[in-house]
């Protein structure tokens, strides 16, 4: 044995040890039959041990007949014992609270008191809707001994519904008692808790808030608890909206604000939002409260709007940001000034996004129109990025010139371009065929490919494989394969097959494959799925393989997905770092809840 191979066995000595002794220690978290999964986990770890060192584990049992028969939320429960942080282990039970027995959720409510804080508040948090009364008392003691203020509040504030009236004046009294010190915290604090409280509770809550922060720093915390606002409530918080110095910070609080406002303090919003002397945020403003505004009201409004975004201009990032929710609104000759305005810019780059997100309002002689702007554009680089944003709303009568014209641009384009599938959709077989011309030389030509895949005939399919197989970029080379192979039959399925289970890597070769099966047709699957659980079993690092062996629990027969689902929960516990130990045990909550779907026989290879 040379010097490499002594420090590989010894680095897997340590690391078995290291797991024997980690599932010990679980098995003195739970009782009873709960112990079960931790002390299945704990022989586990002894046969993989006594495997390594060559002698009997004194089970007479074989390892690799440790592997479950099946993933039951049973098993993921026991499982989150042989996690010591404990807040990797609460991660773990906030995703099976759902599923929980009742003497499971009981055990989870005796666990809190040995809890710190933050993972105690994110547990409580979790818990409260599902407790009984006595449960609620249990979960109210532990939390009123909670010592770090951030994490009392928030945990009492999701318990606040739950409490009975005795309870409940306690817990007020106490979180009221909060509503000190830094503004941040105390923002933070009566944002959790408004929505649990009573009238007169929020009402004492809010006197504490303005006693504990400038009007300054109140004001975005008023509108996010507009809800829960009497009417002279929130008009002091619209006062203080309308007060601020800041024009966007105005048309913000007056978005977040509109819905809750009755029809006085609409009218009083809308008689300052019209009159914002900065354009952009006028525009902004106006459109926020355009949708709750009395129909009668709205189409001056609207108007006034239209004309803030004309002042401001196109390049207005404010009035930008304000232009997608106000599209909707306009009238056909609104959308003509808006349109005509993209027209006059000189900002080419801008011109492909301001098409992009008027395209959907365009009559077809707007359409036309837009295709002029589009076509003239001098980059090539934003001449297709704006051609491509309006030639899925283009009609018959310009769509061939449209996409000629993206095709030529394409050639000059500087960059990754990729193609729409809607683009390509509406290619003719001559244009798809010059397109994959132009790819061929291009660093994005995978992304190309994707997108055309669906359209191609089967000699441009043909051309497509061979430059996938020839691509010296793995990436790329994998990419191609990827997208071509759920159009490809017979020999050329197989060739693309035979050439994604020659990656090197066998993640990145199983990854490559699952994302081929997912998405072939029925017939074809099969091959693609039963490849990449091969790959899958040949993965070194159980985290690695237990994240791939997951993600194909979906493309196999019922009896296969139980049996892919139990290797990746061996290898999940396998993991010797926690926190990658919970995500693959997490990954396994929904894939055991969820029934697999029929799909085709495909052969289920671990080793």
């Amino acid at each position: 044995m040379n010097g490499q191979d002594q420090w590989v066995d010894h680095e897997q000595l340590t690391t078995h040890a290291r797991r024997v002794v980690a599932a010990a220690a679980a098995t003195t978290w739970m009782s009873g039959e709960r112990a079960d999964p931790a002390e299945a986990a704990l022989q586990t770890a002894l046969a993989e041990l006594a495997e390594l060192l060559g002698i009997s584990d004194g089970s007479g049992d074989d390892p690799a007949e440790q592997v479950p028969e099946e993933v039951t939320l049973d098993l993921l429960y026991g499982a989150a014992a042989t996690l010591h942080d404990e807040g990797y282990r609460v991660s773990l039970l906030i995703d099976l609270l759902p599923h929980l027995t009742a003497a499971q959720l009981r055990e989870v409510v005796a666990l809190l008191p040995e809890l710190a804080d933050y993972p105690r508040r994110r547990l409580v948090a979790a818990l409260a809707g599902r407790l009984d009364a006595e449960q609620v008392e249990a979960v109210f003691g532990s939390v009123m001994t909670m010592q770090t203020r951030d994490d009392f509040v928030n945990a009492l504030a999701a318990l606040l519904p739950q409490l009975a009236q005795s309870q409940r004046d306690i817990a007020v009294s106490r979180a009221l008692r909060q509503l000190t010190g830094h503004p941040h915290r105390v923002n933070e604090f009566l944002v959790a808790l408004a929505p649990n409280l009573t009238g007169p509770e929020l009402a004492a809550a809010l006197e504490r808030f303005a006693a504990a922060t400038p009007p300054s720093e109140r004001t975005t915390t008023l509108t996010w608890i507009a809800a829960y606002l009497t009417p002279d409530q929130r008009n002091d918080a619209l006062d203080l909206v309308l007060a601020r110095q800041d024009g966007n910070g105005v048309a913000i609080g007056l978005g977040t604000l509109a819905a809750h406002l009755d029809a006085d303090q609409l009218q009083r919003a809308l008689a300052v939002a019209a009159v914002r002397p900065d354009s952009g945020h006028r525009a902004r403003a106006l459109t926020g409260l355009i949708p709750h505004l009395p129909e009668g009201r709205r189409p001056a409004a609207i108007a006034d709007a239209v004309r803030a975004v004309l002042a401001a201009g196109s390049r207005n990032s404010i009035s930008n940001i304000a232009l997608p929710d106000l599209l909707p609104q306009l009238g056909p000759d609104q959308i003509q000034l808006v349109l005509d305005m993209v027209q006059a810019q000189q900002h080419e780059l801008r011109r492909g996004w301001h098409l992009e997100v008027l395209a959907p309002y365009l009559t077809p002689a707007q359409l036309r129109q837009a295709f002029e702007v589009a076509a003239s554009a001098t980059n090539p680089t934003d001449r297709y990025a704006a051609l491509a944003a309006i030639i899925p709303q283009l009609g018959p009568d310009v769509r061939e010139a449209a996409v000629d014209l993206a095709i030529t641009a394409l050639r000059s384009h500087d960059g990754w371009a990729g193609l729409d599938p809607l683009v390509a959709a509406m290619m003719t077989p001559r244009q798809r065929d010059t397109t994959l011309g132009i790819a061929a030389s291009r660093v994005d030509y995978a992304n190309i490919v994707t997108g055309l895949a669906a359209h191609l005939d089967p000699a441009q399919l043909d051309r497509a494989l061979t430059v996938g197989l020839d691509a010296v970029d793995e990436e790329q080379h994998l990419a191609i394969l990827v997208a071509l192979a759920p159009y490809l039959e017979h020999d050329r399925l197989h060739t693309a097959l035979s050439a994604l289970e020659a990656a090197p890597d066998p993640y990145v070769r199983a990854d490559a494959l699952r994302l081929a099966a997912a998405q072939m047709p029925a017939v074809t699957r099969p091959a693609a799925a039963g490849a990449a659980l091969r790959a899958a079993g040949q993965i070194a690092d159980p985290d690695d393989r237990a994240l791939a062996l997951t993600r194909l629990a979906d493309l196999v027969t019922p009896d296969e997905r139980r049996t892919v689902l139990a290797h990746a929960y061996t290898a999940a516990m396998a993991v010797d770092e926690e926190f990658y130990r919970l995500m693959r045990l997490v990954d396994l909550v929904p894939a055991c809840l969820t029934s697999a779907p029929t799909a085709p026989t495909a052969r289920t290879q671990m080793d």
